[in-house]
């Protein structure tokens, strides 16, 4: 009784209520013809995999939108789409890139999949298709609202970065957007900061705080350029009375959800520096990406085509739900650091979800990175890859809380993480 009370406290710590956000305006709505719209609720209902078998028994499904959470509209899609109504997706703003035909088999127990290669660009008929013109863009005064409630989120239905993309600029609300639009918006040289939230986390929520994200990122920067990529995966699901198998469903989830974050870094010019920033479970995400950039397998898994190949890439772990001994040698993401050239681990020691980070497992799981932080044998065991750690206790600024405002709202902390998110020479 007393470790099922300790996990409602986790998911009490993690969790947004749907109508929190009511008090303070939402991205405007628009008509069905409308090019601007709010980001949709995740449909997607994702299976648990064979390879997470020994959860299923006790685990409900991840659920969609029949889950009774919030609903809105996904920019440029057919009503009828989003509640389930029609197959047909000539009307969905995508640019998915084909499924998996088949995997290759190397060694015992890791599939290498095959290379993921773009399918051509919607046709300019398309409904809710926002075309670029020829002529080179320059300003960076919004961010790009990425979801990736579409693509597959389990092995067995194979891996295929289908990206729902949506625009939001300083002068308007959210507005429907393509794939094609994000990749020929991102100016070569220029930073790109990649931000990943963590679990219990719906989409209005997202919605809202993709913009607090945006400006308290802007403010901190005093002028200095940079382009955001807020990235919204599946993460909400309702409330069961079997807290740790919700948890630990999602932790795997977010894992699973590294695939398309290297796809997305993989995707973009490779003159820009990128920042990987993330809160809670949206550490884990960063984790298994950075991972299989270097070449690492991920729940048996590797990806063949997305690789680092020197860019450079710095990383911000905040409130980090990862076990602190995740990134030593061996361990669950042994190649996240290679190919990072610093990262800053944001802790808060009082955090009062990850304080019973441990008891979801109680048998094997360490304490959380986020509260303990990496420990000087997690170090000396990381060998040089340690000296790219600092880490910085946010006790202080946040106290007991977990959630992702706590943090947004604190000029003190969008100082600390500026160096890592312009690509400034650190003062220390």
């Amino acid at each position: 009784m007393r470790t099922l009370v300790a996990l409602m406290l986790l998911c009490i710590g993690t969790a947004r209520p749907l109508g929190a956000q009511d008090a303070d305006r939402e991205p405007t709505q628009h008509s069905a013809d409308s090019s601007a719209a709010v980001m949709p609720q995740p449909l997607f209902a994702p299976l648990i995999p064979e390879a997470d078998s020994h959860a299923a028994a006790d685990s409900p499904l991840i659920a969609g939108s029949q889950s009774g959470g919030p609903q809105s509209t996904i920019p440029g899609v057919d009503p009828r789409m989003e509640r389930g109504d029609s197959d047909d997706a000539s009307t969905a703003v995508l640019n998915p890139l084909p499924a998996v035909a088949a995997a290759d088999f190397d060694g015992p127990g890791v599939i290498r999949l095959r290379a993921l290669t773009p399918s051509p660009s919607p046709s300019d008929e398309s409904p809710g298709v926002v075309r670029m013109s020829s002529e080179t863009v320059t300003e960076t005064d919004g961010f790009f609202f990425l979801s990736t409630h579409r693509s597959p989120q389990t092995f067995q239905q194979g891996l295929r970065f289908c990206p729902v993309v949506s625009r939001y600029d300083d002068c308007g609300p959210f507005r429907g957007s393509t794939f094609d639009e994000l990749r020929s918006r991102i100016i070569p040289g220029i930073p790109v900061c990649i931000y990943i939230h963590g679990s219990f986390v719906d989409m209005a929520s997202a919605c809202k705080e993709s913009v607090q994200t945006w400006h308290w990122l802007k403010n901190a920067g005093c002028g200095q350029q940079m382009q955001m990529i807020y990235v919204y995966w599946p993460s909400y699901k309702p409330f069961t009375l079997k807290v740790s198998c919700d948890v630990n469903q999602l932790g795997r989830q977010a894992a699973r959800n590294g695939f398309y974050l290297a796809d997305l870094v993989n995707c973009l010019p490779p003159e820009c520096p990128v920042c990987l920033m993330g809160h809670s479970h949206g550490t884990r995400v960063i984790a298994s990406g950075l991972h299989l950039l270097a070449g690492g397998s991920v729940q048996g898994m590797q990806h063949l085509s997305a690789r680092a190949n020197g860019r450079r890439i710095r990383a911000v772990l905040v409130a980090s739900a990862l076990d602190h001994d995740w990134l030593n040698p061996g361990h669950k993401y042994d190649r996240a650091l290679c190919c990072v050239e610093c990262l800053l681990n944001m802790k808060n020691s009082r955090d009062k979800a990850l304080q019973v980070y441990p008891l979801r497992l109680p048998l094997i799981a360490r304490r959380a990175a986020g509260q303990l932080g990496f420990t000087s044998r997690d170090r000396y065991r990381m060998g040089p890859n340690g000296c790219k750690i600092q880490e910085y206790d946010a006790t202080g600024t946040v106290g007991r809380e977990h959630l992702w405002p706590c943090y947004f709202n604190s000029p003190r902390l969008g100082m600390v993480v500026r160096d890592y998110v312009y690509f400034t020479p650190s003062r220390s």
